[in-house]
């Protein structure tokens, strides 16, 4: 069972109050008990995953609203919560509140992972790519899209299970991302296909592939997956 720095009730109070801090307009929050349950149960879900200190105390999954990636993780889950529990203000007021407070760009409506893990995530962006399980995200991460050349609508990366985004990594328009794929410091891939198991150095055009020898899935979630 999940360790928590609040009660249920203590997490509700804490996010109406960032929500009337930030934006003072007079238009009381819809945010219930129900919202917040639901959202700590997937957070309990994605911490429970996730083997590193601060997120594992004696075995539990340990979540503190003081912990600033994990508070991150939270907001971003709750604003999904109420994005599809139709509370769109709220919504729209709690993916702002975590901009404010954790520089981190992730729409309400854009479908992370079970399993995920930001580290330390400002100045990142996260659109609406098709993600899966194990993703781990750094600072100043891009992901978006390309327009398509026949004027459909625009295309967004897809990314395989068990991908690891380093610090200010972009990943544009459709590139499908295969399992285990690193994305090195800085690196930036556009409109390519990237086969399992690699790590993506430099940048577009002149970007490239080498063999991942490492096993960050490992390092951060304590086991390997298929």
């Amino acid at each position: 069972m999940m360790k928590t720095s609040l009660s249920r009730e203590g997490y509700l109070n804490l996010v109406k109050k960032q929500c009337e801090n930030f934006f003072p307009d007079g238009v009381e929050t819809q945010i219930d008990i129900e919202d917040i349950s639901i959202a700590l149960n997937r957070i309990e879900i994605c911490i429970s995953n996730i083997n590193l200190k601060y997120f594992m105390e004696d075995g539990h999954p340990t979540f503190d609203h003081l912990h600033g990636d994990q508070w991150a993780m939270f907001l971003y889950i709750l604003s999904n919560v109420l994005y599809k529990r139709e509370k769109l203000v709220d919504a729209k007021k709690l993916f702002n509140t975590n901009k404010l407070l954790a520089g981190i760009d992730v729409f309400y409506a854009t479908e992370l992972p079970e399993i995920f893990y930001f580290c330390h995530p400002l100045g990142t962006i996260l659109g609406n790519a098709r993600y899966e399980d194990y993703l781990v995200v750094y600072q100043g991460v891009t992901v978006g899209s390309d327009m398509d050349p026949d004027g459909g609508p625009c295309i967004y990366p897809t990314i395989g299970k068990g991908c690891t985004l380093l610090a200010n990594s972009t990943i544009i328009g459709d590139c499908k991302v295969g399992k285990n794929v690193i994305f090195g410091a800085n690196s930036f891939m556009k409109g390519k296909g990237i086969p399992d198991n690699k790590i993506v150095l430099g940048t577009h055009p002149n970007s490239r592939l080498v063999e991942n020898k490492y096993n960050y899935r490992d390092y951060y979630f304590g086991w390997g997956f298929s």
